[in-house]
């Protein structure tokens, strides 16, 4: 394969990956806008969702493995690195010792105050650590705020039936935790004491998907389509709770 024929390669890989982005965009918003109507149509009730609820979930697994050779294809196929790749640092010794410093505050201030304090604080450093990045590294910046899109767009609807909700403003305190409500579900009780795992996972999931954005588009991807997976799921499981 000539030079101009690789070239040529890799700028039809880079209209894939964008059209890729901004399609999984529009599936959040539209997912995350439309939640209840999807519900509804499904037919679904409290006690357990409609068999077509589980044919859909199913579909979408199908295409996010799909996706996923997709974007190893991509990887593998391509045959000139990114100039990204000679502006990167790597991590030191120092990176570490900061990295084992977070986390000896992190747990005494849980141990000082709460787990919910402490991983709201977490969050809060974390968002400043990937704003910090978006800013020293100007290609992260799109794929920093795609991430977040894809996080958040699918829970949309909370904010059309606000005025259905017993308890609104508890759920907007929680609302930069609800991405990850289905995995903390299986862990998290009905008491409030126990929601910080909704907040720590929302902040780990948020934290690997920075770093993956400052590794490159494909793992950006990877990691936006399970993040957009995570979430529509969840929303719709917040959607049927609330409904209860």
């Amino acid at each position: 394969m000539t030079n101009q024929e690789t070239l040529n390669a890799n700028v039809s890989d880079v209209g894939i990956e964008r059209w890729l982005a901004r399609t999984l965009a529009v599936i959040a918003i539209s997912a995350g806008w439309f939640v209840p109507e999807f519900y509804d149509w499904t037919g679904a009730d409290q006690s357990r969702p409609a068999p077509v609820v589980s044919w859909i979930a199913l579909g979408i697994l199908i295409a996010d493995g799909l996706l996923f050779l997709l974007l190893a294809r991509l990887h593998f196929s391509r045959r000139v690195h990114s100039q990204e790749t000679s502006k990167r640092w790597n991590f030191s010794v120092l990176h570490i010792l900061m990295s084992m410093t977070c986390v000896a505050v992190f747990l005494m201030l849980a141990r000082l105050t709460s787990m919910q304090i402490a991983c709201r604080l977490l969050q809060a450093v974390v968002l400043s650590i990937g704003i910090w990045i978006a800013v020293r590294f100007p290609w992260t910046r799109f794929r920093i705020a795609w991430i977040a899109l894809l996080q958040f767009a699918p829970f949309l609807w909370v904010f059309r039936q606000m005025g259905v909700f017993s308890n609104t403003a508890g759920l907007l305190v929680f609302f930069t935790s609800l991405p990850t409500l289905l995995p903390a579900a299986f862990f998290v009780q009905a008491n409030r004491e126990d929601q910080w795992l909704l907040t720590l996972l929302t902040t780990t999931e948020f934290a690997i998907c920075v770093w993956l954005s400052y590794l490159g588009p494909k793992r950006t991807l990877a990691g936006g389509i399970f993040v957009l997976t995570l979430s529509v799921f969840s929303s719709f499981v917040l959607n049927a709770l609330m409904r209860m």
